[in-house]
């Protein structure tokens, strides 16, 4: 019974954190430009995406918005940097920034051409809920380098923890 109290409010935590349902609102600092990305990471795998799940997560959360989910089914061509033994893992994140979404929304529909427009470099980030309770994430400023096409459209190119917007926003 403790446990479970505990695994809740770890996971109301980890939720309030990715969300930021729980305090003000700070500006969010960009992420530190690719290369440095790649120099900190510890796992870095060339991946295929098997499929990619966007829509509620089911969690009860008071913002709306907050609980859409995005969920990659992973397929490891590779290893590139570090030791990674698994052939399939999952990564999940909510749809706040920073994460790569835009560019596996576009991954999912180049997913069995069958060349190297279908993989792109992923870190594989463990991030620890609870005791024994892990799980690859997509909200951290993590390293990531899509196909030239997928970051040319996204408006990513270099430095994902900086983007530019696709299309100029509507006036107010």
């Amino acid at each position: 019974m403790k446990s479970m109290a505990r695994a809740k409010i770890c996971l109301a935590a980890w939720v309030g954190a990715v969300t930021g349902v729980t305090g003000p609102s700070h500006a969010m600092q960009a992420c530190p430009p690719r290369n440095e990305m790649r120099e900190k990471a510890q796992i870095i795998v060339e991946t295929r995406l098997k499929s990619l799940f966007i829509g509620d997560s089911g969690l009860l959360i008071d913002v709306p918005s907050a609980s859409h989910m995005v969920r990659a089914e992973l397929e490891i061509q590779r290893v590139i940097k570090g030791t990674f033994s698994r052939k399939d893992a999952v990564a999940i994140g909510f749809v706040q920034a920073p994460g790569p979404f835009q560019e596996l929304s576009l991954m999912a529909l180049l997913h069995g051409t069958g060349d190297e427009s279908d993989t792109f470099e992923l870190e594989m980030l463990a991030q620890e809920m609870a005791e024994g309770l892990k799980f690859y994430s997509l909200n951290d400023c993590i390293y990531y380098r899509f196909p030239a096409l997928v970051e040319k459209k996204t408006g990513w190119n270099d430095n994902p923890g900086n983007p530019q917007p696709v299309a100029p926003r509507p006036a107010q």
